[in-house]
């Protein structure tokens, strides 16, 4: 075995690794990182997983309104355990053609939903009912996800005006203010699976 030392003077240790072309690069990585990290958005809903229990209900009701929003792909579907505050308050609302056993169906119009009449519904419920915090959101096969998240929305907020006529002054509408905060409608949202 030959002795390496023979060619350092004093017997010195090998060479240090040369690490200024890693730090190189590494200097050149950092802002490129930092550019993209702040290219990216992340947003959240805040949403519930749904009870387990039957006997639970939500936060603040006495008897739960059981509000459930099934969106389809032929519109929105309304349903709820309290029948009768849902036909009460959808009285003015609800076309004989849409009235079923079950609850209230607010077809597509054209391609889009009937985010309109599902506000001006969701407002007279929330009249009808202003202990009820919950509802339940259900998407059936094939509908974007899109769809649902407008669909949370629509549900969450109370906008400046209780009824709207038509779908662009919805989009223009800003959310009413109350107590230094915004006033929810159904602040707790809970997304849930179609059977």
């Amino acid at each position: 075995m030959a002795d390496t030392r023979k060619n350092r003077p004093n017997g010195d240790a090998p060479d240090a690794l040369d690490l200024v072309p890693i730090m190189n690069l590494v200097v050149c990585l950092i802002p490129i990182v930092l550019l993209g990290t702040s290219l990216v958005q992340v947003g959240t809903i805040e949403a519930q997983a749904p009870r387990i229990c039957a006997s639970c209900s939500g936060v603040g009701e006495s008897e739960p309104l059981g509000l459930h929003i099934t969106v389809g792909p032929g519109g929105f579907e309304l349903q709820a355990h309290d029948r009768a505050a849902l036909n009460t308050a959808l009285m003015d609302l609800q076309d004989p053609t849409q009235a079923e056993p079950d609850g209230v169906t607010l077809p597509r119009r054209g391609d889009a939903l009937d985010f309109v009449g599902l506000y001006n519904a969701l407002v007279q419920l929330k009249l009808e009912r202003p202990d009820a915090v919950t509802v339940s959101i259900s998407a059936g096969e094939g509908v974007p996800w899109r769809e649902v998240v407008a669909t949370m929305d629509v549900a969450r907020h109370r906008l400046t005006e209780d009824r709207y006529a038509d779908a662009g002054a919805l989009a223009a509408a800003t959310p009413r203010a109350a107590g230094g905060g915004q006033d929810l409608l159904f602040p707790s949202a809970t997304l849930t699976a179609v059977r």
